[in-house]
């Protein structure tokens, strides 16, 4: 019987070391997979996926923003009456946004934010050019006046700002 027992642990410790090889090169990690899913690629894949509406003062509407691989659509809704509806043509924005800023925009890629309504059909927003702001010459010439290597080391400091433009879009 002693026998017996001593062959089955003598096979069960012979063999175990032989499935365990197997199972480790099972579980070595695969970082290349496991980097195809990294929050900062997955986010740009991922759209929207819920609303955040923000309702419009002195009514029963509201308004959201709604993200998808073709752009953002921003859209406005009235409970009462059933309806949605967008607040503008994002192709005919884009056009104006491109015209005025003198920056390209595209449908996809509505530069637009800090929305904000007036009133019921007066919507506000900002768009940020990619041209830098100037400054104004009568700054300069005060500039000059005052120490030259100080001003020098503010301007290596300081980045250029933007442009930003302010528009009103009134909904019809």
């Amino acid at each position: 019987m002693k026998q017996r027992y001593a062959m089955g642990y003598l096979c069960f410790f012979l063999i175990m070391p032989l499935m365990a090889g197997e199972d480790n090169l099972a579980r070595k990690a695969n970082y290349q997979l496991a980097g195809r899913f990294a929050p900062y690629k997955i986010k740009k894949l991922m759209y929207s996926t819920s609303i955040d509406p923000k309702w419009i003062q002195g009514t029963e509407n509201f308004w959201y923003e709604w993200e998808t691989s073709e752009g953002k659509t921003f859209y406005v809704v009235d409970p009462i009456r059933g309806k949605k509806e967008q607040i503008f043509d994002n192709d005919k924005i884009a056009a104006e946004l491109t015209r005025i800023t003198l920056d390209p925009w595209d449908a996809q890629h509505l530069p637009i934010e800090k929305i904000k309504f007036i009133d019921p059909s007066t919507l506000q927003f900002e768009v940020k050019s990619s041209q830098d702001e100037e400054e104004k010459e009568e700054e300069e010439d005060e500039l000059e006046e005052e120490d030259q290597e100080e001003e020098e080391d503010e301007e290596e400091e300081k980045k250029p700002k933007k442009i930003t433009f302010h528009f009103e879009y009134e909904i019809l």
